[in-house]
């Protein structure tokens, strides 16, 4: 015999979208509930709470790589985010520039390509190489980071074609019909 509480509640179980370790009826097993908690507590760890600073940066792109991704995922979850950041757009708009916001953009504080390689041929005095190391790795120039990358692939292939080079030269005089002079 079924009463009607226990009817209720079949129909609201019922109701209520199974998920994994439900036990039907609205109740969870401890696990699960556990599993939910830690994801939850997970997101909240997750998420980070940027400075002014550092959105400005990502306006700039001037944000490491990783730093960028975490953002531009945070900002398609969060409203509040994107209004910040929107503010900051419309500030920056209107023409209000420090020297720092100039001297950053303008990219100032950049070493020139000929001091990247240099720095990268290490053939700079050590408070160069120290001042580049740490413009590269606590600014995290992402600018100077892409020429640094560009100086090596150019390297690269120049090395690439030198090996060419020789191994051409090299098994020329061991191919058919070439006379040696």
């Amino acid at each position: 015999m079924y009463t009607a509480a226990g009817v209720r509640q079949r129909i609201i179980s019922a109701q209520q979208p199974q998920l994994p370790g439900n036990y039907g009826y609205g109740v969870s097993h401890p696990a699960a509930q556990q599993t939910a908690q830690a994801a939850e507590q997970q997101q909240e760890y997750n998420r980070m709470h940027w400075s002014e600073q550092e959105l400005v940066n990502w306006l700039d792109e001037r944000l490491p790589a990783d730093q960028m991704v975490a953002l531009e995922t945070q900002l398609r979850a969060d409203a509040q985010l994107r209004r910040q950041v929107s503010l900051l757009l419309q500030i920056r708009d209107q023409g209000g520039h420090s020297a720092g916001e100039i001297w950053q953009r303008a990219g100032l504080s950049c070493p020139d390509r000929d001091l990247l390689r240099q720095f990268q041929q290490q053939s700079l005095p050590p408070e160069h190489s120290d001042y580049i190391r740490f413009h590269l790795t606590t600014v995290g120039c992402r600018n100077c980071e892409a020429n640094l990358r560009d100086l090596q692939s150019e390297d690269n292939a120049a090395e690439d074609n030198r090996r060419r080079r020789r191994l051409h030269q090299s098994s020329a005089q061991l191919l058919p019909g070439q006379h040696r002079k």
